[in-house]
């Protein structure tokens, strides 16, 4: 996506290759990026109800955004949800478990796995 880092695009293009080294168009492999061509459609997700959680800071929130707006806009019966924890950035709930924002999104998921 245009609005994410160049640097945090690089380290990303980097990971991917090692991790998934036959995806063949890299990012935009739809066994990785759900929204590139070729994907299954988003219409068909399983289950009722999804819940999208990213950190503000997090240079991955405007593909986890797009990701939210994207099934909202495919016709998916489900509930979509959004929550982002604001002013925190990618995997702060590992590092910082028991702070402010670590406990308020494991109390968000909570509520969502039991149908809050």
């Amino acid at each position: 996506m245009e609005a994410e880092a160049e640097e945090f695009d690089r380290a990303n293009k980097i990971r991917w290759t090692a991790i998934f080294p036959g995806a063949k168009d890299g990012l935009d492999d739809p066994r990785i990026n759900p929204m590139a061509a070729g994907a299954p459609s988003l219409s068909k997700l399983a289950g009722e109800r999804l819940l999208v959680c990213t950190a503000s800071e997090d240079p991955r929130a405007p593909r986890a955004r797009a990701y939210c707006d994207a099934v909202r806009a495919s016709g998916w019966r489900g509930e979509v949800e959004w929550y982002e924890s604001n002013g925190e950035r990618h995997a702060f709930f590992i590092a910082n478990h028991g702070s402010r924002g670590a406990v308020k999104l494991m109390h968000r998921v909570v509520d969502f796995l039991a149908g809050h």
